[in-house]
């Protein structure tokens, strides 16, 4: 890792063998990603506290979610958040899937919980640091989440060059705080989404067009006509075909699709979008 820290003294290996860890978020930040942690553009550090609108009170678990650090949006568009990313700081290590009690009665993990928070706060992404990796979340009301982790036993690597320009790409602060509009993450977050709904859908159309070869399939495993068989298990007329409605087959190939083409186009596209339009591409 470049940036005026020698990479000894900012990701090492606890123990002999292990994999290197980065234990300290800000160095990190200020070194790999260009955070100068002003008090115009960040929220969490002496001068400036996280605000009210960034805490989500869960009164029926006694616990308020609330992020270490966040990133503003400078000129949020109107009725948007001015807010881009909210930062949490896990103890090294810590698995970002384990589940934990915090300070009430919620048992969720550091993932889970940062989904809660996006999504009632309306702050369109998210990110955990354990020093082993870097999660990036979004998770946008009423659709479904994504994440993508950077690792940075992979990143000090000479092979994890790529892996760090995607990083710095995402979340240089330039891209954060200098850009247009347009350019930052949450509008980039947003245009992703957008494309992917449209190639899942289309994918899914295509999928539907020749179900034919679905309905023998699906009528030989039994998984139409349940309720009719159960209610009266002897009235079926032999060589009875039961029917298979339009709604099972969209729903079979629908979820499936959109769930998994969401993950597969997500970050092929917006590194493509990213490299052309960001100068920080070394």
């Amino acid at each position: 890792m470049s940036g005026g820290r020698p990479r000894s003294q900012l990701c090492v290996a606890l123990t002999p063998g292990d994999a290197a860890r980065c234990r300290h978020f800000h160095q990190f930040a200020r070194t790999v990603l260009g955070w100068s942690f002003a008090p115009q553009g960040y929220a969490g550090i002496n001068v400036s506290t996280i605000p009210p609108e960034l805490l989500v009170p869960l009164l029926e678990y006694g616990e308020t979610l609330a992020p270490d650090l966040a990133v503003r949006e400078l000129d949020p568009s109107p009725n948007a958040t001015p807010w881009q990313v909210l930062i949490t700081l896990l103890p090294t290590g810590q698995a970002f899937e384990r589940v934990t009690r915090g300070h009430g009665r919620l048992e969720a993990s550091a993932h889970g919980r940062m989904e809660r928070l996006l999504r009632q706060s309306g702050v369109s992404a998210g990110l955990l640091f354990n020093g082993a990796a870097l999660r990036l979340i979004s998770a946008p009301r009423g659709e479904n989440s994504g994440w993508l982790d950077f690792r940075v036993a992979e990143m000090v690597q000479t092979a994890g060059r790529p892996i760090i320009a995607a990083l710095r790409l995402l979340l240089h602060e330039q891209r954060l705080l200098a850009l247009p509009r347009s350019e930052r993450l949450a509008a980039l977050l947003d245009e992703s989404r957008k494309f992917q709904n449209e190639v899942s859908e289309r994918l899914a159309e295509q999928k539907l067009s020749e179900k034919g070869w679905l309905r023998p399939l699906v009528q030989r495993t039994g998984l139409c006509g349940l309720g009719a068989r159960a209610s009266r298990p002897r009235e079926r007329v032999e060589g009875e075909t039961p029917s298979l409605p339009d709604s099972f087959a969209e729903g079979l190939f629908r979820q499936p699709l959109r769930a998994g083409f969401r993950c597969r186009v997500s970050c092929r596209q917006a590194v493509r979008r990213l490299s052309a339009a960001s100068p920080h591409s070394e």
